[in-house]
């Protein structure tokens, strides 16, 4: 059932620039809910609607994606990239020196 709803969101949102923008909308709001089913859905569905190829054939730039939109669970973290390309976690309520 989750692959039907998953399919069903994504050619929803591949249609036009209109239903992209509110499929997308949709997926961010149902990736917060606690179901695992439903967030690997939600993450599925985003992961296809923002992708380059489909975004330039609808006519739509990329999207500003904060770390927040990104990493739903991680609450208020920071996620940065050091010299080595890799994401470094960075609490917000820790203090550096």
């Amino acid at each position: 059932m989750k692959k039907a709803v998953n399919w069903a969101l994504r050619t929803i949102g591949r249609r036009n620039a209109r239903l992209n923008a509110a499929a997308l909308e949709m997926a961010r709001v149902t990736q917060r809910l606690d179901s695992k089913a439903v967030r690997w859905i939600a993450a599925d569905a985003i992961r296809e609607l923002q992708r380059e190829a489909t975004r330039t054939r609808l006519g739509v730039g990329q999207p500003k994606i904060t770390s927040e939109q990104r990493f739903p669970r991680l609450g208020s973290a920071v996620i940065q990239n050091d010299s080595r390309s890799e994401a470094t976690f960075i609490p917000r309520h820790t203090h550096c020196p």
